[in-house]
């Protein structure tokens, strides 16, 4: 895997290689910078490199409202959010920098993420290509040089696919009950 130091491109792709398989590459143009993959199946647990680093993400609470991110190998906290109403929320990384995540199409699977000190991060949008997945990731300026960039681009991808699922449940049990 290529290091994200190297990154020249502002616009990043999330591939799923296979279909029905939860496995996702982060590919800038010819160079793979990092993945993500469910441990098991019907699991919220996966494990996420980018930049040289790995880390295990998963959700946690009885509503499993609460995303963390634990450094492999040290396990100690990386990261943190707890969804609000709307599954937006403030992202904390374990240095202290916040950053805020919402939706910015109302029936769409696009996400933004934002440093709340400073610029937009970048926005994410999921979709699909002949029945895979695939996510368009545009970085805003400046921001390829970012610490813990790998960390965050591999959060929204984790959290824009939590919640599609969780929203493909919920009409599910709507269509369920109404049946």
């Amino acid at each position: 895997m290529k290091p994200l130091e190297s990154l020249t491109e502002t616009t990043l792709l999330w591939k799923q290689p296979k279909w029905a398989v939860d496995h996702y590459e982060l590919w800038a143009g010819e160079d793979q910078l990092g993945e993500l993959y469910w441990t098991k199946c019907l699991s919220d647990q996966a494990a996420a490199r980018c930049g040289g680093s790995t880390w295990m993400l998963d959700r946690l609470g009885f509503f499993r409202d609460r995303v963390v991110a634990v450094e492999t190998g040290s396990e100690a906290l990386a990261a943190s959010l707890t969804f609000e109403w709307l599954k937006d929320g403030d992202l904390v990384l374990s240095d202290g920098r916040s950053f805020r995540w919402y939706r910015t199409k109302v029936f769409g699977s696009a996400w933004a993420l934002v440093d709340k000190d400073g610029p937009p991060v970048f926005e994410i949008h999921l979709g699909l290509n002949w029945f895979k997945r695939e996510a368009t990731v545009r970085l805003w300026p400046d921001v390829q040089t970012m610490p813990g960039l790998g960390l965050l681009l591999c959060m929204g991808l984790y959290l824009s696919i939590c919640i599609e699922q969780d929203a493909a449940g919920a009409a599910a049990a709507a269509t369920a009950a109404c049946g």
